[in-house]
């Protein structure tokens, strides 16, 4: 778990190898991979179309980022720049 920074929400920081302290080993799974599973809801998602010179800014302490496939003959490019806050864990 973590703490926002500017929010001041309590955040979960899972991984793969994440396990909860405490849990059966069964149950502690389970919990993680709804948890892993739940920002993939469709009805949460932001999708955003790309255009030329199109730009778009996200907090990345607290974002899951999913791409769709795109066609292999398109050019796509992603530049990322910090602008203040934490740095990512």
């Amino acid at each position: 778990m973590r703490t926002h920074p500017e929010s001041g929400r309590t955040l979960p920081y899972l991984g793969a190898a994440t396990e909860i302290a405490g849990w059966e080993p069964r149950e502690s799974v389970a919990l993680i991979e709804r948890s892993l599973a739940h920002p993939l809801d469709p009805r949460l998602a932001y999708r955003h179309r790309q255009r030329v010179g199109g730009i778009v800014c996200r907090d990345d302490q607290a974002t899951v980022l999913v791409r769709t496939p795109f066609p292999v003959e398109s050019r796509r490019v992603r530049k990322r720049t910090g602008l203040a806050g934490g740095w990512p864990l």
